[in-house]
């Protein structure tokens, strides 16, 4: 049977350690037993003796698993690939230290190269660093970054010169290099998030300089509560709620949406405001 990550260095540490212990019985364990025959069940435990660390180790040696592994055989595909049965045990993604960027005013250059606005283009952290300009803008959606350019009040808010920078998402772009390259790009940081509980907080990031938010004035409220998805508000809000507080009680500019999220319960995606070229306007922290 396939291992997870989890389950082999369990199986590596049993043979270093050589001596009794046991599992809690999951599904992945009960298939590993059930599949195996190696250990013993007892109630909601798999237990392992010392009699079965031979077996586990002919397991692993005969399915072509390591009988040790370093973290680094888990870093890429490519290490993976090269110590362990399959590629896809690496817990990281093929792009996790590398960013989507672009620019939608004017081109941008990187070691003599000019690259053309309107397209995204992949570089690696320190790449991106090397990139000379005054102001980033994180941007949570994909689909909004790559249309970008059409959003005529999102290019209203920028620079001439702006970078975009897409956020990242599960498997893709990690979120962990676009933090990484915030921290230390030396200009103008700006996000760009659903005007959510979620979103509203990412104010609060310590890399972020200012947020664009939908300036709700040309907006009715009934408009507004017919784009929310309220229950998007209230299953973020368990997790954001002293978040919000903090901000209604502060007198910055953003206590406004705050308050205006809480009582209408708005939780109103990037997708809609594309859509319909809401105005947005910028709040500074």
């Amino acid at each position: 049977m396939k291992l997870t990550k989890q389950q082999l260095k369990k199986l590596q540490q049993i043979i270093q350690n050589g001596v009794s212990t046991h599992v809690a019985l999951g599904k992945g364990w009960q298939n590993f037993y059930d599949s195996e025959m190696i250990g013993s069940v007892q109630g909601k435990k798999l237990m392992f003796g010392i009699s079965d660390i031979n077996k586990i180790k002919s397991f692993l040696e005969i399915n072509g698993y390591p009988l040790a592994s370093q973290e680094k055989d888990f870093s890429s595909r490519t290490y993976a690939a090269n110590t362990l049965p399959s590629e896809k045990m690496a817990t990281k993604a093929v792009t996790d230290n590398r960013l989507l960027i672009k620019s939608i005013n004017e081109p941008f250059q990187l070691d003599r190269v000019k690259y053309p606005p309107g397209h995204g283009i992949e570089f690696n952290v320190d790449e991106a660093l090397q990139i000379k300009a005054s102001q980033i803008v994180l941007i949570e959606n994909l689909e909004l970054f790559l249309k970008a350019e059409d959003y005529q009040q999102l290019a209203m808010q920028l620079k001439r010169g702006a970078l975009l920078v897409y956020r990242g998402g599960a498997g893709i772009f990690s979120t962990h290099a676009s933090v990484k390259f915030l921290e230390h790009f030396d200009g103008e940081r700006i996000g760009f998030f659903d005007f959510d509980p979620a979103g509203l907080c990412c104010l609060g990031h310590k890399h972020l300089d200012a947020i664009i938010l939908p300036d709700f004035e040309s907006m009715s409220p009934n408009k507004l509560k017919s784009w929310s998805q309220e229950k998007v508000y209230y299953q973020q809000l368990p997790n954001y709620q002293s978040c919000l507080e903090e901000m209604v009680q502060s007198s910055s500019e953003i206590s406004v949406y705050v308050k205006l999220m809480k009582q209408a319960q708005l939780a109103i995606m990037q997708e809609k405001l594309f859509a319909h070229n809401i105005k947005l306007i910028k709040i500074y922290r």
